[in-house]
Order: C-alpha cells, then structure tokens, then sequence
C-alpha cells in the first residue's frame, strides 16, 4: 500500500467540497451566511460598498473585520423585523424601473442616518418618516445604496438586512456595512424554539435536547428511512460508543481527526467515543467468515456520534458535538459495486423527493494528497462514473475533490430558497479492507479452509508510540490475502447524514409546515363551548388510540381565535365539534391551509390519517 499522505481529514467529517465554496448570501455549511462590506461615502454620491470578507455566522464568532457577535449582540437584527411587511417603492422616480429587480435591503432609522450622513435630503426623509426604533428598506443598484420609503408591504426571502458597524482597518477606524439575508426568519432555532421542539443548554453545549415534540419528527424521520432499509435489502446494527484508540489507529482516524474526537484514559488504555460509525462495522464484517455468498452485506446503524468541534464552530442542530447519523457500509464484489451506487442513488432520490427537495450530482477524483495506488484508484473513478452515466440523472465532475481514502459522489440539496446543503454522500474506501484485513472466501475457496492466523505478515507496517492520548504502544501491520480469498469493495453510503443537520434543514425549507407523517402537531380538537369537551375527550382517545398526535382546545377563547392559534402553532387539522358534530359522532375538519374539508365521520377520518400517514408501498405475496 502506497501512503502518499494522511494528514487531510475525511470531506464527510468536515472538509466543506470545492462546489459548496464562495457562494456569497448562500448558506454553505450553516443557514445564515453575511457578507462584509467597507463604505465609501462621497458628498455627491449614493454611499457605495465596496466587497471586504466573507463572514459566516458559527453561533459565537463573525470572523470578519475583528467583530464578535458574542461582544456586539447589536449586530443582530430583533426578531419582529421579520413579521413586518415591506414595499419597496423607491422615491428617485427616474430610477424605479432599474431597481425593480435588485437586492432590496432593510436598515434601522439609527443605521440609515449613519449610512446617509452626507445627505441632508435623505436624512431629512429618514428622520421625518421613519420613528426612532423603526427600519426603511433601501435598494442595492450595483455598488449603489439608494433609499426607498419607509417599511410596508411583504418581506421576501430575497431579501437583505443591512447593519452599519465600524471595524480597524491599516487605516484605522471605518464604518463596515453587514450584509444579513433575511431568511433568517426561517432560521432553524427560531422555528425550533417557536414549536417547542429542541433547545440547548449551557451545561451541555453542541448536543441538543428534544422535546415530546421534537422526538416525533426525529422519530418519524429514522423510521421512515428504516421502512426503506427492509425494502432494499439493509441490516440494522449496533456497535459500542466507546472504543479503544487502537481502532482508530488502524482505520487512520486517528493520525487525520484526532483533534476532533473525545478522548479519556481507562485501564491504562486510550479511549475514544466514536467519531463515525465505520471502524465499528468493519469489526462487525471481520467477526465471522464471510463467503462470496453473503455479499452484497448491507450493514445500517443510527449510530450515536461525537466530534469535538470548536466551540466556534457550533452552530444550531447544523453543527453539533453530538448527534445521529443513518450511516451505511456496503460490502460487495468489484462486479456488484455499480448496481449498488445505482440502488443508493435511488435511494437518496426516493427520501429528498418526499420532501420536495431537489439535487444535484458531483463525482469527486483523487485528491492531491490520497492513500494507494493510482491503478485502483483510475478503476474505483471508472465504476462510479459508469454509474453515474447510467443512473440517468446529470452529473457534474469536481476533480481533485475526493477523500483520502477514495473516490465519492457528493449530493447536494436545494431548499426552497434555493441554498445548498450536503447531506447524503456516497463513497468508496479503498483503504479499509486493506487496514482492517477484510477478505471474504471467493467461489474457488472451500468454507473448511480458513484464513490463517499465524502466517508471516508482510508489507507496510507504521509504530505508534505512546503520546498524550494513549499511553500504549501499537504496530499496525498489512497483511497480505490467503489464497482464494478477496477483499471487499466497501461503500460508505448516508442519506439524511446527520439527523439533526437534517431536520434543521427541513424545517427551514418547510418554514415549519410539516406534512402530516412526520407532524408534531397532526390534529387540533376544537369544542366551541366546553359543554362539548367531553365529546371532544372521546374524539381525542380514538385519535391517540390509532397513534395519532393531538390535543384539544379547552380555553374559552372565541372560535376564530382557536383556529387561528392552531394555524399559527402548525397544527395540520382542526377538527371542530359542535350539538351537530355530537349528535352525528362527526367533527368538522379544517386544514392548516385554510381549506374547509367538511363534516366528516370519525372513524371516515382515521382511515383519511391512516392514508395520509402510510407514505410507503405495501407489497403482496406473488407468484409473478
């Protein structure tokens, strides 16, 4: 085994791809990106802004300019910005069709003065128009600022809050310009906080904690993908969450990612919590003899991770120090590794259309710094692309991408305000079966005839002495194959990746809207008076009976403010029950969207859930 390098860490455990860089107002690797901006400002000009950094928000640090927004909590915007309207109707008649289409920007009263200290016309109409805490929206023409009246109308997710702060610079101090898409009103922990799903708290920071709430769509979510692992063939697994450091030695996460595990001292050994689910599968594969017979192995575990990311570096359920990932190792023959690479694409289509998501397909080659020999790697980049070729879905290359350890395809999502996220990644290892001595008896090797144990090794072999972490000593050797056996091709393979990244992405592309199989909220029981309570209990009971989630209503609140307030809180139904309903054994449904379906028997309404939640085929016995 050739070793050309080892130092650059795995693409799926934190190396952001090259098609997912510099994207400006795009989010990347979390969901609220800013971008930097100096001012320039003339007496008889628009002020203009000319392009400084790139600055993400990782939850504590903006790292652009030297600000933090930890020490300047100012820098963002309030909340209730985000429910006010705006139309943007500019007051430089001769200039309202060419700004029409550019990025419209909303700025506070306070800001606005600063940004148009020069102008005493437009300062005039900032302080005459608009009251001391309230924001005006403006165009960005180009490079241009121009002002626009004051606050009215809808916010669209196109567009942009504009902060005005001052940063050092060689000359000093200068007035900087952060530049904030506004589809932080769909930002994941207002949403979260909003419905009641998930929070944080200081004495765990980057793990997150779910509600009754926020465990039935992270529930609902893992079940519907292990719905579809019996269908294509998956084994669910579970291995340790705690190993010792020599695994990781010989996977090579340890000389790449230590830096990001957690690690502790027990029985004189080092330790690890897992950082990803593979080590551990390889270990499950290696347990017993495998035959030719036995493969495809399709391997599966929502397994339980922790990397210890930067405190910087934690941002909402996006980045966290602990979660879950639907990882997946595939052990196959060379000759079954397109059908399966077609199958997992199939796969990733089937979940991100349930969701209304659309992707796009990167095929990511060798890397400058790689592991092995470059005659595999050429025949691992010709399988996937031949794969790709037939998969029917268009494809674009990313050279020079790929993970040390092999080639991959990297699948990238668009939300519905069409910023890009990796999720789902599909890679082949081309070390693994090497590092861990994984061999399956081929169709030539009898069953009787095992591997043996005390064979002279051969081959490359590293020393690890002891350091800070682990204080033993370790050899890790190649060993060479026994006659008649192979190794496997091994395919690592996630579709949601991490569930909380997932659901965080959900619930910004469905601003909160869930459909009815994965809801919190499913059905709201709505009595107009109290006297109908009881009937509303029964109605409640038979909904919780079949696994349904409700809740009803008793305030003595009007009924249009009931509707309204299940509207608001997501509920999918409404179901409101009156002397008719009661009398019928009926209840009256409305759906969150407005729509009236009617009166509806009850037991007529738990088959129309049971459809609306069974969003998976049912097969029959056939002799076809």
């Amino acid at each position: 085994m050739e070793v050309h390098n080892q130092d650059n860490n795995q693409a799926s455990e934190g190396k952001k791809p090259k098609h997912l860089k510099n994207k400006p107002l795009k989010s990347q690797e979390d969901f609220i990106d800013f971008k930097i901006f100096k001012i320039l400002k003339s007496e008889d000009s628009c002020p203009k802004l000319v392009e400084g950094a790139m600055a993400q928000d990782h939850g504590e640090k903006l790292s652009a300019a030297g600000i933090s927004l930890e020490d300047n909590p100012q820098l963002l915007f309030e909340q209730n910005i985000f429910s006010h309207e705006v139309s943007i109707e500019a007051f430089d008649e001769e200039r309202k069709e060419q700004v029409s289409d550019c990025d419209k920007l909303i700025i506070s009263q306070r800001d606005a003065i600063k940004l148009f200290s020069r102008d005493q016309n437009y300062l005039k109409i900032i302080e005459e128009q608009v009251h001391e805490e309230g924001y005006l929206s403006c165009f960005l023409l180009e490079n241009q600022i121009l002002l626009a009246k004051p606050v009215k109308g809808n916010i669209s997710h196109s567009s942009y809050g504009l902060k005005i702060f001052q940063g050092s610079s060689e000359s000093g101090q200068e007035d900087y310009a952060l530049l904030m898409p506004l589809s932080i009103r769909r930002d994941h922990r207002v949403l979260g906080k909003k419905q009641e799903l998930y929070f944080q708290h200081r004495l765990s920071p980057g793990s997150w904690f779910f509600s009754k709430e926020g465990c039935i769509v992270y529930n609902s979510l893992m079940n519907m993908i292990r719905e579809q692992y019996k269908l294509r063939g998956f084994d669910e697994v579970m291995s340790p969450n705690l190993f010792n450091l020599e695994i990781f030695k010989i996977s090579g996460h340890y000389q790449n990612y230590k830096e990001h595990m957690f690690m502790l001292k027990a029985d004189g050994h080092g330790m690890g919590l897992k950082p990803m689910n593979c080590p551990g599968h390889h270990l499950i594969f290696k347990s017993k003899l495998r035959s030719y017979r036995d493969l495809p192995m399709r391997l599966a575990e929502f397994g339980v991770l922790h990397r210890n990311e930067l405190s910087g570096a934690l941002s909402g359920l996006s980045r966290c120090r602990k979660f879950i990932c639907d990882d997946s190792h595939i052990y196959c023959r060379e000759e079954q590794v397109e059908d399966e690479i077609l199958q997992n694409l199939n796969f990733v289509d089937y979940v991100y259309k349930l969701f209304g998501l659309e992707f796009k397909l990167f095929f990511s080659s060798k890397p400058e710094k790689y592991l092995g020999d470059d005659e595999v790697w050429e025949e691992a980049e010709n399988k996937i692309k031949q794969a790709l070729n037939n998969s029917g879905l268009p494809w674009e290359e990313n050279p020079g991408d790929g993970a040390f350890y092999g080639p991959k395809i990297d699948i990238v999502l668009y939300d519905s305000l069409q910023r890009a996220h990796q999720c789902a990644s599909i890679q082949l290892d081309l070390q693994a079966p090497i590092r861990f001595n994984l061999m399956y008896k081929s169709e030539s090797q009898s069953m009787s005839e095992e591997p043996s144990s005390n064979e002279k090794r051969e081959g490359k072999y590293y020393d690890f002495e002891p350091d800070e972490y682990d204080p033993s000593s370790f050899r890790w050797e190649e060993q060479p194959l026994k006659s008649g056996f192979k190794r496997p091709v091994i395919i690592h393979r996630a579709v949601l990746g991490s569930v909380e990244r997932f659901i965080s992405i959900l619930i910004e592309h469905l601003d909160g809207k869930w459909p009815f199989w994965i809801s919190p909220r499913q059905a709201k029981v709505v009595p107009i008076s109290e006297k109908f309570n009881e009937y509303a209990e029964r109605v409640q009971k038979a909904l919780k009976m079949n696994g349904f989630h409700s809740e009803i209503d008793s305030s003595n609140a009007k009924l249009p403010k009931k509707i309204k307030n299940a509207q608001l809180d997501q509920w999918n139904y409404m179901l409101i029950i009156g002397q008719k309903e009661v009398d019928a054994e009926s209840v009256n449904v409305r759906a969150r969207d407005g729509s009236r379906l009617g009166e509806m028997k009850v037991d007529d309404l738990l088959e129309k859930f049971e459809e609306e939640r069974s969003i998976f085929p049912k097969f029959k016995f056939s002799s076809d």
